[in-house]
């Protein structure tokens, strides 16, 4: 039985470069952030509950007013990569770092995470709005939208939890990361992804696709965040910094009875053409890295 929804061109990606990504990142990437834990292995993949996933979405989406529904808060979103640390005022004294009984903390620490912030254009930039900066909370209870601590309401360094678990993930993993890419790629100025920019346009294909899918027989199962990598054959001038960190999100729906179930995968499709502070290329805004520094203009995080 074939799916009643269409995949949005705007982003989804062949099957064969998803692939390539993840497994640059599983093969050369991952060993490096492995040694650093030392005491368990570093994720590849995050996987939410497509409800809740797209609850988060919903979230960019909103609009300004209730009056004129066309007219919208935010251009974009930006996904910053970050590194569970814990900290008894982590999340206002209540723990944000999932359980996980085969770790020796019995949860997620010192693994990567993902924290997702809406953006709006002003002169150009896609400025934070780092009153949302949000997770997808995930416990026995199940998965949930979560607003971590405002940066710039919460008085001090230690309650601030976005810029802190960024900060772990930049300061560290981050900078492991780019050692190891200087030598691989000879490229003695090579920094590695702090965060991706995603623009509104794509965030409602995804919203779109993603609400039908959820209506289909059968329905999506799962979203799953894949942790990858830019490759070199994408490498240009114009187009994607090679072995920076990227992401690709996989969209699975089972199959019916014996049917192989289909993944469709959204990611950075062409590096969109740096105009002064703007970013732009239309469909291709997708996935931006940050590095290089033309895409970073509007990043709030780590604030403290």
């Amino acid at each position: 039985m074939s799916s009643k929804c269409t995949p949005p061109v705007s982003s989804s990606i062949e099957p064969a470069l998803a692939s390539a990504r993840i497994k640059l990142y599983t093969d050369y990437k991952k060993p490096v952030l492995d040694r650093i834990i030392g005491y368990k292995n570093e994720i590849s993949v995050i996987q939410y509950d497509p409800n809740v996933f797209l609850q988060l979405l919903n979230k960019i989406t909103e609009p300004t007013s209730p009056v004129d529904p066309t007219e919208k808060l935010y251009d974009g979103m930006r996904v910053y990569f970050a590194n569970y640390c814990y900290h008894p005022n982590d999340c206002d004294g209540n723990t944000c770092i999932p359980t996980d009984p085969s770790s020796a903390t019995n949860d997620c620490r010192d693994n990567l995470t993902l924290i997702f912030v809406p953006t709006s254009l002003n002169s150009g930039d896609h400025l934070d709005d780092i009153s949302n900066c949000i997770i997808i909370k995930k416990s026995d209870q199940g998965d949930e939208v979560f607003n971590l601590p405002n940066p710039a309401t919460v008085g001090s360094k230690e309650k601030d939890t976005a810029s802190r678990w960024i900060k772990n993930f930049q300061n560290g993993k981050g900078i492991a990361l780019a050692t190891d890419a200087r030598f691989r790629t000879g490229n003695a100025n090579f920094m590695e992804t702090n965060s991706l920019w995603y623009s509104l346009e794509i965030i409602q294909d995804l919203i779109d696709y993603l609400t039908c899918l959820l209506t289909d027989n059968p329905p999506i199962k799962c979203v799953k965040i894949h942790i990858a990598s830019f490759i070199t054959p994408e490498e240009s001038p114009q187009k994607y910094p090679s072995f920076q960190l990227s992401l690709v999100f996989e969209f699975y729906q089972p199959g019916v009875d014996k049917e192989k179930g289909q993944s469709i995968y959204f990611g950075s499709k062409s590096f969109a053409k740096m105009k002064g502070n703007n970013l732009g290329g239309g469909d291709s805004d997708t996935g931006l890295p940050c590095p290089p520094s033309t895409a970073c203009q509007g990043s709030g995080l780590p604030k403290s």
